[in-house]
Protein backbone atom coordinates (compact mmCIF):
# COMPACT_ATOMS: atom_id res chain seq x y z
CA UNK A 1 0.00 0.00 0.00
CA UNK A 2 1.29 3.48 -0.83
CA UNK A 3 0.92 6.51 1.50
CA UNK A 4 -0.07 10.06 0.56
CA UNK A 5 3.51 11.11 -0.17
CA UNK A 6 4.17 8.04 -2.32
CA UNK A 7 6.02 6.16 0.40
CA UNK A 8 5.40 2.52 1.13
CA UNK A 9 3.27 2.09 4.27
CA UNK A 10 3.26 -1.17 6.19
CA UNK A 11 0.16 -1.83 8.24
CA UNK A 12 0.86 -1.23 11.91
CA UNK A 13 4.25 0.42 11.26
CA UNK A 14 2.99 3.78 12.49
CA UNK A 15 2.02 2.40 15.89
CA UNK A 16 5.57 1.57 17.11
CA UNK A 17 6.87 4.90 15.77
CA UNK A 18 4.10 6.81 17.56
CA UNK A 19 4.74 4.83 20.75
CA UNK A 20 8.45 5.68 20.61
CA UNK A 21 7.64 9.34 20.01
CA UNK A 22 5.24 9.27 22.96
CA UNK A 23 7.94 7.68 25.13
CA UNK A 24 10.40 10.39 24.07
CA UNK A 25 7.81 13.04 25.02
CA UNK A 26 7.30 11.40 28.41
CA UNK A 27 11.02 11.59 29.09
CA UNK A 28 11.43 15.12 27.74
CA UNK A 29 8.35 16.74 29.25
CA UNK A 30 7.32 14.75 32.33
CA UNK A 31 10.53 13.46 33.95
CA UNK A 32 11.97 16.03 36.31
CA UNK A 33 9.01 18.42 36.26
CA UNK A 34 9.44 18.83 40.00
CA UNK A 35 12.96 20.27 39.56
CA UNK A 36 14.01 23.04 39.57
CA UNK A 37 11.48 25.08 41.51
CA UNK A 38 9.23 27.46 39.65
CA UNK A 39 11.48 29.76 37.67
CA UNK A 40 11.47 33.11 35.90
CA UNK A 41 8.62 35.47 36.61
CA UNK A 42 5.81 33.69 34.75
CA UNK A 43 5.82 30.24 36.35
CA UNK A 44 5.21 31.54 39.89
CA UNK A 45 2.55 33.99 38.68
CA UNK A 46 0.62 31.34 36.77
CA UNK A 47 0.96 28.86 39.62
CA UNK A 48 -0.07 31.25 42.41
CA UNK A 49 -3.02 32.49 40.36
CA UNK A 50 -4.12 28.91 39.64
CA UNK A 51 -3.66 27.91 43.29
CA UNK A 52 -5.87 30.79 44.42
CA UNK A 53 -8.42 29.78 41.79
CA UNK A 54 -8.39 26.13 42.94
CA UNK A 55 -8.55 26.97 46.63
CA UNK A 56 -10.98 29.87 46.45
CA UNK A 57 -13.38 28.37 43.94
CA UNK A 58 -13.60 31.51 41.76
CA UNK A 59 -12.90 30.02 38.33
CA UNK A 60 -14.15 33.05 36.38
CA UNK A 61 -11.85 35.84 37.58
CA UNK A 62 -8.19 34.90 37.98
CA UNK A 63 -6.52 36.55 40.98
CA UNK A 64 -2.87 36.99 41.85
CA UNK A 65 -2.28 37.78 45.53
CA UNK A 66 -5.91 38.82 45.85
CA UNK A 67 -5.87 41.22 42.88
CA UNK A 68 -7.65 40.55 39.61
CA UNK A 69 -5.31 39.30 36.90
CA UNK A 70 -7.02 39.96 33.61
CA UNK A 71 -3.96 40.46 31.39
CA UNK A 72 -3.93 36.88 30.06
CA UNK A 73 -6.69 34.51 28.90
CA UNK A 74 -7.75 32.19 31.73
CA UNK A 75 -7.15 28.88 29.91
CA UNK A 76 -3.73 28.26 31.40
CA UNK A 77 -4.96 29.15 34.89
CA UNK A 78 -7.90 26.78 34.49
CA UNK A 79 -5.67 23.93 33.33
CA UNK A 80 -3.17 24.39 36.17
CA UNK A 81 -5.95 24.81 38.77
CA UNK A 82 -7.60 21.63 37.46
CA UNK A 83 -4.26 19.80 37.76
CA UNK A 84 -3.90 21.04 41.34
CA UNK A 85 -7.39 19.77 42.16
CA UNK A 86 -6.88 16.45 40.32
CA UNK A 87 -3.56 15.67 41.98
CA UNK A 88 -4.50 17.13 45.36
CA UNK A 89 -1.11 18.82 45.47
CA UNK A 90 0.06 22.40 44.93
CA UNK A 91 3.60 21.57 43.82
CA UNK A 92 5.83 22.17 40.79
CA UNK A 93 4.99 18.84 39.17
CA UNK A 94 1.26 19.54 39.29
CA UNK A 95 1.78 23.09 38.06
CA UNK A 96 3.76 21.87 35.04
CA UNK A 97 1.51 18.90 34.22
CA UNK A 98 -0.86 20.76 31.85
CA UNK A 99 2.07 22.30 29.96
CA UNK A 100 3.71 18.88 29.66
CA UNK A 101 0.49 17.43 28.24
CA UNK A 102 0.13 20.38 25.85
CA UNK A 103 3.76 20.08 24.71
CA UNK A 104 3.22 16.37 24.06
CA UNK A 105 0.15 17.19 21.98
CA UNK A 106 2.15 19.74 19.95
CA UNK A 107 4.77 17.08 19.15
CA UNK A 108 2.18 14.43 18.24
CA UNK A 109 0.07 16.83 16.16
CA UNK A 110 3.17 18.07 14.33
CA UNK A 111 4.24 14.51 13.58
CA UNK A 112 0.75 13.65 12.38
CA UNK A 113 0.36 16.78 10.23
CA UNK A 114 3.85 16.50 8.71
CA UNK A 115 3.25 12.79 8.16
CA UNK A 116 0.08 13.54 6.23
CA UNK A 117 1.80 16.19 4.13
CA UNK A 118 5.22 14.63 3.50
CA UNK A 119 5.09 11.00 4.57
CA UNK A 120 5.49 9.06 7.80
CA UNK A 121 9.28 9.35 8.04
CA UNK A 122 9.21 13.13 7.79
CA UNK A 123 6.34 13.26 10.26
CA UNK A 124 8.32 11.32 12.84
CA UNK A 125 11.39 13.47 12.13
CA UNK A 126 9.36 16.64 12.68
CA UNK A 127 8.05 15.28 15.97
CA UNK A 128 11.54 14.30 17.14
CA UNK A 129 12.90 17.76 16.34
CA UNK A 130 10.16 19.39 18.42
CA UNK A 131 10.62 16.95 21.28
CA UNK A 132 13.70 18.82 22.48
CA UNK A 133 11.63 21.61 24.05
CA UNK A 134 10.57 22.25 27.62
CA UNK A 135 7.31 22.27 29.51
CA UNK A 136 7.33 25.35 31.66
CA UNK A 137 4.11 26.82 33.01
CA UNK A 138 3.08 29.53 30.58
CA UNK A 139 0.34 30.40 28.15
CA UNK A 140 2.56 29.89 25.11
CA UNK A 141 2.36 26.10 25.24
CA UNK A 142 -1.43 26.20 25.05
CA UNK A 143 -1.40 28.70 22.17
CA UNK A 144 1.09 26.49 20.35
CA UNK A 145 -1.17 23.48 20.83
CA UNK A 146 -4.21 25.22 19.37
CA UNK A 147 -2.21 26.65 16.45
CA UNK A 148 -0.58 23.29 15.70
CA UNK A 149 -3.95 21.51 15.77
CA UNK A 150 -5.30 24.00 13.25
CA UNK A 151 -2.34 23.65 10.93
CA UNK A 152 -2.23 19.85 11.21
CA UNK A 153 -5.91 19.52 10.37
Amino acid sequence: MTGEAGEEVRSGAAVPAAALLLLACAVAFFVGTDRPGLIEKDEPRYSVTARQMARGGDWLVPRYNGRERLVKPPGTYWAVAAAFRATGSFDERSARLPSAVAATLVVLLTAWGAGRAMGRRWGIAAGVVLDGGDAEVDGDTFSETITTAGVAA
